[in-house]
């Protein structure tokens, strides 16, 4: 009697346990037995050109076989990290353990992009870190023309209708769709150069430099925080006072577009240094950025904002006028002369 009265004690002690463990499952279950799995929409912030990774994407979506990387984050959820892909507007799972979700609400966190290519052309992955909410970045210096080997970094935040951003999504086993919105971390520049007047054969621009005395330009390897205000995102990078574009362009008496991805750092007193070729022969100009002027005056380079600055080749000098601030969201920084 004894011992059929401990295998009775065992037995009611380990479905307990059982119960216990079934009733604090990070894993909700719907009434027939199913899962309840994070679905997941996205676009990109509206009034954006597009999304830069080694070529630009018109509109605010991603375009077909995107990737980006999600996790969740709450009382009751320990995520892992989950790769979704687009295929004619729809996303799903395809690497990584799906999402499910419980009864308490989560943070939705989203990083794009989710691989990029090294310094040697080797595709290597982009994991967020879901501890620190942190996602890894390489900011290069000096970095070619049009961006090309510079990746977009975004950071997802919840959006009404998909439109408008404003915070991180919630979501859980009765409201299981994050409705999300990537926001770019890095500011764009434009320079749009032309000639103006007579030259003695073809005119390229091989190089321009931006020069500052304060070490405020950030490059190299670091993160990317997908939390953070917005002007203090990007953390382990290595600073400098000088911003290299390189590459080869003609330069015609319409406006050529150079584009770069830069980290968001303070815009006052940059000088810009352009290495053209003409007719053969390398020559140098030089002139300081412009800020604007009155209620288009800015200080800083802003993540999401395009700043453009007209560039004017001449016969000798450089200057530059007229910002004019739109809606990436583009800034027209100024216009520069060379004379």
């Amino acid at each position: 009697m004894k011992i059929r009265s401990n295998i009775n004690f065992l037995c009611g002690v380990i479905i307990c346990c059982v119960v216990f463990i079934a009733g604090c499952s990070k894993n909700s279950h719907r009434g027939d037995g199913t899962k309840t799995e994070l679905r997941i929409t996205a676009g990109v912030q509206s009034g954006m050109d597009g999304v830069f990774v080694r070529s630009s994407e018109d509109g605010d979506s991603f375009y077909d076989d995107s990737k980006i990387a999600v996790f969740v984050t709450g009382e009751t959820y320990d995520s892992s990290v989950a790769t979704y892909s687009q295929e004619s507007g729809v996303w799903t799972e395809d690497k990584g353990e799906p999402i499910y979700l419980g009864d308490d609400y989560a943070s939705v966190y989203g990083e794009y992009p989710t691989e990029e290519k090294d310094s040697t052309g080797k595709t290597k992955a982009l994991y967020p870190s879901v501890s620190r909410k942190v996602m890894p970045v390489s900011i290069t210096n000096p970095q070619k023309f049009d961006a090309v080997n510079q990746s977009d970094y975004m950071y997802a935040l919840a959006s009404v209708q998909n439109r408008v951003p404003y915070a991180l999504a919630t979501v859980n086993d009765e409201n299981n769709t994050a409705s999300l919105v990537f926001m770019h971390g890095m500011s764009e520049l434009t320079f749009s150069i032309k000639t103006e007047g007579q030259f003695a054969g073809a005119v390229y621009v091989t190089r321009i430099k931006l020069s500052r005395s304060d070490s405020d330009f950030k490059w190299g390897d670091g993160y990317m925080s997908l939390e953070a205000d917005p002007e203090n995102r990007f953390d382990s990078l290595k600073t400098a006072n000088e911003l290299v574009f390189s590459g080869v362009k003609e330069l015609l008496p319409v406006a050529t577009d150079i584009n770069g991805l830069v980290v968001p750092s303070p815009a006052e007193d940059i000088s810009i240094n352009l290495s053209l070729v003409i007719n053969g022969k390398t020559c140098n100009v030089y002139g300081v950025l412009p800020t604007g002027e009155g209620s288009n005056k800015f200080d800083k380079w802003k993540c999401g904002k395009n700043y453009q600055y007209a560039i004017t080749v001449k016969n000798g000098e450089l200057t530059m006028n007229s910002v004019e601030i739109k809606q990436w969201e583009t800034i027209r920084a100024g216009e520069v002369d060379v004379e």
